[in-house]
């Protein structure tokens, strides 16, 4: 049987992809799944009540845990968090930005200030005595 008359693939092409909030929240809900697996694995590993073989299977699941928790949080950072801006346009039926705002400068420093003040020394603070390194 081909791969393009299987029903399983014929629903994957059928069925429409979820959006990107849908996306996110489930990604979410699968990360705090697995951070309740590990939970409860960490559990087992801290009262040392486990035979070695037990406790060396248990290591493996932590390991594959951790790692599994990994990619989902590299995943939600490859979707990115919407701008919480865009929730208040949204509510008041505003129309969305075409370009983010941009940031203000930060406020030049006035020269005028530092008119006064002696100039800086061209060498750090003098050296004590007994500041030297002796080889023990």
């Amino acid at each position: 049987m081909s791969r393009i008359l299987d029903p399983a693939f014929y629903e994957l092409r059928t069925k429409p992809l979820p959006t990107l909030p849908e996306r996110r929240r489930l990604l979410r809900e699968r990360l705090a799944k697995e951070r309740g697996h590990l939970a409860r694995f960490v559990d087992l590993t801290a009262g040392n009540r486990l035979p070695s073989a037990a406790h060396a299977r248990v290591k493996e699941n932590v390991e594959m845990i951790r790692s599994n928790i990994g990619l989902l949080e590299k995943a939600l950072a490859y979707l990115g968090e919407p701008d919480p801006r865009l929730d208040l346009y949204r509510l008041f039926g505003m129309e969305l930005p075409i370009e983010p705002p941009k940031l203000k400068p930060w406020p030049t420093v006035q020269l005028e200030l530092f008119a006064g003040m002696p100039p800086l020394p061209a060498r750090g603070p003098p050296r004590h005595r007994g500041s030297r390194r002796r080889p023990r």
